[in-house]
């Protein structure tokens, strides 16, 4: 009896360590279905026992196997290990992965130069700097004057002006931007 009851002790802890494992490897529930294996074994030994052992084990397998589980996805991602083996949060996308982009909102309506042929992306060049650009529709020459007219994350959309274009009216031209 007391190897029977060893026996049990071992299948739980396998059982367990297996629910573990198949939450860190993707074995597409192969571990998941080893470690139920080892819970019926474990059933059917405190069955060999008697049978009040046998249903104990089978109520206390029924309520507590979901709650492991939950608890372990809840603790295991905050732990050491899962640290080491879980990504980390996603990060704000608020334009960290693009510093290029930061300030170039501020050019809308600023004046420039195509850079390079627009056909319809290229280079301009506003305000000293060289930015990526697209023209706004067709094809716009070298050395041709543009006016930036939308500006969204990474894209600059321009259209070409006429050279002694200073905007619509009532429109102050646009302040110059720093671009540290």
């Amino acid at each position: 009896m007391t190897g029977t009851i060893i026996l049990i002790i071992a299948l739980i802890v396998m059982a367990m360590v297996m629910f573990v494992l198949e939450v860190l490897t993707p074995s597409l529930g192969l571990l998941a279905i080893l470690g139920v294996v080892a819970l019926i074994g474990a059933v059917v030994a405190g069955f060999s026992i008697n049978a009040a052992l046998g249903w104990s084990l089978v109520v206390a397998f029924i309520i507590l196997t979901p709650v492991f589980i939950v608890l372990m996805v809840k603790w295991l991602p905050g732990s050491p290990l899962g640290r080491k083996v879980f990504l980390g949060k996603a990060r704000d996308g608020s334009g960290e992965g693009t510093p290029k982009a930061a300030g170039l909102e501020a050019l809308v309506g600023s004046k420039g130069v195509a850079a390079t042929d627009l056909r319809p992306a290229g280079k301009v060049k506003i305000g000293g700097r060289r930015v990526d650009a697209r023209a706004e529709s067709n094809m716009i020459d070298r050395d041709k004057p543009v006016r930036v007219i939308d500006a969204t994350g990474t894209e600059v959309i321009v259209r070409e002006i006429a050279p002694d274009d200073d905007g619509p009216a009532g429109i102050e031209p646009p302040k110059p931007v720093n671009f540290t």
